[in-house]
């Protein structure tokens, strides 16, 4: 093991038991990666097409790049761990490592920029919704920040007078010059789901697995990336 910043192993057999991934050391020293301020580039550490999904998650001191405690506005309550009794909090510490190659680190201002007038949206259940909080926690730095307008009208994500908490949410970085938009929409099946008899109000609901849900079907246009998801429930 180096101490000097460049080499890290697990401190504990427990510790890589409770993970179940085989987590040997790893270096942080990266080839140059994409900096807008300063021109420098990144670039994969071989020749081939990195595939990201082949890899495994390593240790890093540098993680986590936003605070459990103090991201409370997009975190729901259920999911954040710091604010739970949970004492085990190591799981924080780890970022992805790709198998044959490096990836840029997330800089949040980048991100804004690389996203200048465009649009992430995540449809699908908890998973996406958890994706999307964690994503919002990433670009604001983890602060309750002015920068962030609530968009969701624009979108006919409002929150219903009998629901009891919102499952639609779209938020705009208006005040960074970028106009990025983040935004996550329900939907536990990703197919239309309409009444067996509309003129019944306490109708079946048939789902028309042929069909994407109406929203994806009204905005697919105005979304420059789409992460889907469901299965969960």
């Amino acid at each position: 093991m180096r101490k000097g910043g460049y080499y890290y192993t697990i401190n504990s057999k427990e510790e890589l038991e409770s993970f179940g991934h085989e987590v040997t050391k790893f270096s942080t020293s990266f080839p140059p990666q994409i900096n807008e301020n300063t021109g420098a580039k990144w670039a994969p550490s071989n020749a081939e097409v990195c595939n990201f999904a082949r890899g495994r998650w390593v240790v890093d001191s540098r993680w986590p790049l936003y605070s459990g405690k103090k991201c409370r506005r997009w975190l729901s309550g259920m999911w954040a761990c710091r604010l739970t009794t949970r004492t085990d909090i190591s799981y924080e510490g780890y970022r992805w490592q790709p198998e044959n190659c490096t990836m840029p680190e997330f800089e949040r201002t980048a991100f804004l920029r690389r996203m200048q007038h465009k649009t992430t949206a995540f449809i699908g259940d908890s998973i996406g919704r958890q994706q999307f909080q964690s994503l919002m926690c990433m670009a604001t730095g983890g602060e309750d920040s002015s920068e962030v307008e609530n968009v969701g009208e624009a979108y006919g994500l409002i929150k219903l007078p009998e629901a009891t908490r919102p499952n639609n949410f779209a938020y705009r970085f208006t005040n960074t010059n970028t106009n990025t938009t983040i935004l996550y929409y329900w939907s536990s099946s990703l197919s239309d789901l309409e009444p067996l008899n509309k003129a019944n109000p306490d109708s079946k609901i048939a789902m028309r697995l042929d069909r994407p849900p109406a929203f994806m079907r009204q905005f697919l246009h105005q979304l420059d990336v789409l992460v889907i998801n469901t299965g969960n429930h």
